[in-house]
């Protein structure tokens, strides 16, 4: 038989708000890095201009082995922390060869992103990857049922990703308590 399938590539914020979602057509995430860095960066520069506030900046973004290729690692854009392996790989990579200071300056791009996995701040900050991501994930599926696609192609998945991502984040304001009156002040 045959499926037709979408990739969906999403981001958060600190705060738990869905930053952007894409859904394509590649069967894995390696061609995905760029273009969604592309659009934190571009979406980040909007709500700052549109609000005037200065503190929207993008921190590091974490991506999964999926994401793994040199490009990826060296692509000009935002911080980024891309591993190789799985998580229990990367856990004891950092326990049993942790890494300090710099990497060596003859480094290939993965031998330099290892390392920084291997130190105590980057494997911290990898570690939030799944705490921070896989939510989202479980509330399209679990909170709002999302679990597949009503509409054919992917104009009718993209629409239907946005609009299950715009609910999230209006829900996420008012279980934070924010109101419309902050909302027009912020």
């Amino acid at each position: 038989g045959w499926i037709q399938g979408y990739n969906n590539q999403l981001s958060r914020t600190a705060d738990e708000f869905i930053l952007t979602a894409r859904v394509t057509q590649d069967a894995n995430d390696t061609a995905q890095f760029t273009p969604t860095a592309r659009d934190v960066v571009t979406t980040a520069a909007q709500l700052a201009a549109r609000t005037g506030r200065t503190d929207l900046n993008v921190g590091t973004m974490i991506g999964d082995a999926g994401y793994d290729t040199d490009d990826n690692l060296t692509v000009a854009g935002p911080d980024r922390l891309i591993a190789d392996a799985k998580r229990h790989i990367i856990d004891r990579r950092a326990a049993t060869e942790p890494a300090t200071g710099d990497p060596p300056e003859d480094a290939s791009p993965r031998e330099k992103m290892n390392h920084r996995l291997r130190t105590a701040e980057g494997h911290a900050l990898y570690r939030q990857r799944s705490h921070m991501i896989e939510p989202v994930n479980a509330w399209l599926k679990d909170g709002r049922g999302l679990r597949q696609f009503t509409g054919r192609g992917l104009e009718a998945a993209q629409a239907e990703l946005s609009f299950g991502c715009a609910v999230i984040n209006v829900l996420k304001l008012r279980t934070k308590g924010i109101t419309t009156q902050q909302l027009r002040t912020a």
